[in-house]
């Protein structure tokens, strides 16, 4: 689970895409947070910047938007984004 730390609540807070209507965790967030860069991100807010802004490859939509409809697609796009060959762009 994410959690990022708040120096004003002097606590960590849980971005809400991660969890379903129940409040339970979606089981697809232990395989996304395995994607994305852990470097320099100590306190999750790198994470969190990349995750509430607005992605191309998304159509524009954030990966947390689309995680709750479509969280296999958001697993591609950070797989591909974070992994994948950075040449095919060109």
């Amino acid at each position: 689970m994410l959690g990022v730390w708040s120096a004003a609540r002097r606590a960590f807070v849980y971005p809400d895409f991660q969890f379903d209507r129940r409040g339970d965790l979606r089981p697809e967030v232990a395989e996304l947070l395995t994607l994305l860069p852990k470097e320099n991100d100590d306190a999750g807010w790198r994470s969190a910047f990349w995750l509430y802004s607005p992605h191309a490859n998304l159509g524009g939509q954030t990966p947390a938007e689309v995680f709750e409809s479509d969280p296999s697609r958001v697993l591609s796009v950070a797989l591909d984004e974070f992994y994948g060959d950075p040449d095919t762009a060109w």
